[in-house]
C-alpha cells in the first residue's frame, strides 16, 4: 500500500477535460455542481437540464469510460457542463479530488447522476441559506426509489473497546452526522482541501468516505443534514459493502489511534505493540503501516482539536 499522502491531491492522475467554455452568468450561484455519472444514467439530457436551472455558476460531469455515452455530442449540446474523463483506474475519492481542484469556486454539491434525473426540491434562495452555514459538509435527505428515506445519520459508538458507527432513520435539520451516506453534499472547498480531501490509498469506498469524514471531525470540522437537499435514488439503492481489510487498517491507525494532548495528537510508540497483535498483516508489514501513520500524524498532528475516544464521550452533546 502506498504511503499515505502528505498534501491534497498528491496522485497523479490522468485525465481529459471537454467543454465547459461559457461562462455563467453574473447571478450564478458561487458553487461548482460535481455530478458523478454512472452506466446506470439513461437520462443525461434531463439530468443537465435540471442542473442547468439551479444556475450553478460551473458543473463538472466525472464520465465513466463507456461508448454508451457520447460525451462530444453532449459537450456541444451543454456547452456550459464541463466532462471530465479519467484515464486511469482510480478511487471515486480521487475522482472528486480531481474535480474539487478543477474548481474556482468556494462550495462545491457532490451529486449522483441517479439522483438527477428529477426536479429538485430546492430553489435559489434555499441554497443561498445553505452557504451560509459554518460547517465542512451539509448532507442531502436521501429517498429510495420507492419513496422510503434512505439513513443519512450516522452517529460514532464505542462498544466493548470496538468502534462502530450507528445509522438512524429519524433526523431534525441541523442534526450532526458523522459521515455522508453516498459522498453527496455540499462541500465547503477550501475547508475540503485544507482537510487534504480523499486519502487515495484507502482504496474502500465506505472506508475511504469515513476517513476524509472522520478526519474532519477529529480536525474542529462539522458535518449537519438539510432537507433543503432532497433527492430520490432513480434506481434501487445499494450500500456499500464494509469489511476490516487493508482500508480498514489505514482508517484505524489515522483516525482511532491517535491520542490528543495539549498541543495537538500523537500515536504513541508503545501502541505498536497492542496494534500488531490485532491485525494479521505480519510483524514487518505492521511496523510499515505504523510508522507511516506516526509520520502522517506527526506532520498533522497540529490540525487536530480532539482524538477519536473524546468524539464518542461528547457525540451527543456536540451543538448544544
Amino acid at each position: 500500500m502506498n504511503i499515505i499522502p502528505s498534501i491534497f491531491n498528491q496522485n497523479q492522475v490522468n485525465y481529459t477535460l471537454i467543454g465547459g467554455n461559457v461562462e455563467a452568468g453574473k447571478k450564478c450561484l458561487p458553487v461548482t455542481c460535481i455530478l458523478l455519472n454512472s452506466h446506470a444514467s439513461s437520462y443525461r439530457s434531463e439530468i443537465f437540464e435540471n442542473l442547468l436551472s439551479l444556475n450553478f455558476e460551473r458543473i463538472i460531469s466525472v464520465e465513466e469510460s463507456s461508448p454508451m455515452f457520447n460525451t462530444d455530442q453532449l459537450s456541444h449540446q451543454f456547452p456550459q457542463v464541463r466532462f471530465m474523463m479519467v484515464q486511469d483506474s482510480v478511487t471515486t475519492g480521487d475522482k472528486i479530488n480531481i474535480a474539487v481542484a478543477e474548481s474556482a469556486t468556494p462550495f462545491v454539491l457532490v451529486l449522483h447522476s441517479d439522483l438527477c434525473a428529477q426536479k429538485f426540491k430546492l430553489n435559489s434562495s434555499q441554497l443561498k441559506a445553505l452557504l451560509k452555514l459554518d460547517c465542512f459538509c451539509v448532507v442531502p435527505k436521501l429517498n429510495n426509489v420507492d419513496g422510503n428515506v434512505i439513513p443519512v445519520k450516522f452517529a460514532p459508538d464505542l462498544r466493548k473497546s470496538v468502534f462502530e458507527v450507528i445509522p438512524e432513520l429519524s433526523f431534525k435539520d441541523g442534526d450532526e452526522t458523522l459521515y455522508s451516506a453516498e459522498w453527496c453534499g455540499l462541500y465547503n472547498r477550501q475547508r475540503f482541501i485544507r482537510t487534504g480531501g480523499f486519502d487515495y490509498t484507502i482504496t474502500s469506498p465506505y472506508w475511504q468516505k469515513l476517513d476524509l469524514f472522520m478526519r474532519s471531525w477529529l480536525w474542529g470540522q462539522r458535518t449537519i443534514i438539510s432537507s433543503y437537499l432532497d433527492f430520490t435514488f432513480s434506481q434501487e439503492y445499494e450500500s456499500n459493502e464494509i469489511t476490516a481489510d487493508l482500508s480498514y487498517l489505514r482508517f484505524y491507525l489515522k483516525n482511532l489511534m491517535p491520542v490528543y494532548k495539549e498541543n495537538g495528537a500523537v500515536i504513541p510508540k508503545l501502541s505498536f505493540f497492542p496494534f500488531n497483535l490485532r491485525n494479521k498483516c505480519g510483524f514487518t508489514e505492521s511496523l510499515s503501516q505504523f510508522n507511516d501513520a506516526r509520520r502522517w500524524v506527526s506532520e498533522n498532528g497540529s490540525c487536530f482539536t480532539t482524538d477519536a475516544a473524546s468524539l464518542v464521550q461528547n457525540w451527543n452533546s456536540i451543538g448544544e
